[in-house]
């Protein structure tokens, strides 16, 4: 028994770490004059095919954030976006990130390791994100893609769940068939 609670704990650490983009909800990936979701998009960046160029001083922002289908991200506690494919042309960024309005969470001056940087606001659910507004401070980049991102632990915490729930229909069958 214990091994197969720590088996499944490792299972969804592994499916958890690193880039689970299965789990990404889309935001805009920046295909055109509008986003291929739900969401609005004001910015004054360059958009091009698949990507957008900001400097210092531009913003991307977006409306209707709530009209898209966060699917398995509703209900999570916390909302943490990701800024993806950043290609940096300076030494560094800087950038704030703000949803519906409240605090601007600032990332420190940063050079993207992976490619991307993310945000997360505790105690928002990313179905009730409505805005959802980036400004660029120090620093010039490209990137592809704005994503609502699931945060490790919650779906490490949603994995174990889901096996804690295989164990007892396992319980269950082998007790029924001992009948």
């Amino acid at each position: 028994m214990r091994r197969m609670i720590f088996a499944a704990v490792a299972a969804a650490m592994m499916l958890t770490a690193g880039n689970a983009s299965a789990a990404f909800v889309l935001i805009d990936n920046f295909n055109g004059a509008s986003t291929d979701t739900a969401a609005v998009r004001s910015t004054t960046g360059a958009v091009g095919a698949g990507s957008i160029a900001l400097t210092a001083g531009d913003t991307l922002s977006y409306s209707n954030v709530n009209g898209i289908s966060f699917g398995g991200l509703a209900g999570i506690p916390s909302t943490t976006l990701r800024l993806n494919g950043i290609s940096p042309t300076g030494a560094g960024i800087v950038m704030t990130a703000s949803v519906n309005g409240g605090t601007a969470l600032n990332s420190n001056p940063f050079t993207p390791v992976g490619g991307f940087v993310e945000w997360t606001f505790a105690g928002i659910d990313p179905a009730t994100v409505t805005n959802i507004d980036f400004a660029v401070l120090v620093g010039d980049f490209t990137a592809n893609g704005v994503y609502a991102v699931p945060e490790p632990t919650t779906m490490a915490l949603i994995g174990l769940a889901g096996a804690g729930g295989a164990l007892g229909v396992r319980r269950r069958r082998k007790a029924a068939a001992a009948c």
